[in-house]
């Protein structure tokens, strides 16, 4: 059995200490290694929301827009035309998307939360236009023609575009 003065001393009070503390690292960092190990390596990335299947509108959706309509000259980026009305740099996209009034087809949303059907911004994906509501994106920044096939996939719209907007557009 210890001496109990032994049990009392400075150095046996921080040597324990050292082991808990170690013991703790060891037990938090197998909590993040299995938390990493069930995160997604590809594809839509979880969100801090309450509902990991909701994709992030920095992650997901951002990125493909601006590489897809916020990067060409005339674009929806930098050089924008006087008649493109939609900025989809990074700062101030989603001020411009969700719950933002159409230009071009009134009395509609460019993402109206909750409802892809109703947001414009797909109805432009898409190609599901009427007359004067321009030509489907993105665009060919050399002709000015609709990108086919286009280079936002099928994918992309059903699993990332499609569900952030049926989730309410969170700016996550």
């Amino acid at each position: 059995m210890p001496n109990k003065s032994r049990l009392r001393s400075p150095m046996f009070v921080r040597q324990a200490i050292r082991l808990f503390l170690v013991m703790m690292l060891v037990i938090v960092g197998r909590g993040l290694i299995a938390s990493a190990k069930k995160a997604p390596s590809k594809g839509i990335s979880k969100t801090e929301s309450k509902d990991a299947n909701v994709p992030s509108f920095r992650n997901d959706v951002m990125p493909e827009l601006i590489r897809n309509c916020a990067t060409a000259t005339g674009c929806h980026g930098n050089g924008a035309t006087e008649s493109v009305d939609l900025d989809l740099r990074m700062n101030v996209a989603y001020s411009q998307l969700v719950e933002a009034q159409s230009v071009v087809r009134k009395g509609s949303m460019r993402v109206k939360r909750g409802d892809p059907k109703a947001s414009f911004l797909l109805n432009k994906i898409e190609g599901n236009l009427n007359p004067g509501e321009g030509k489907r994106m993105p665009l060919d920044d050399q002709t000015g023609m609709p990108m086919i096939p286009s280079p936002l996939s099928a994918d992309y719209i059903d699993k990332v575009l499609k569900p952030w907007i049926l989730a309410g557009a969170p700016d996550n």
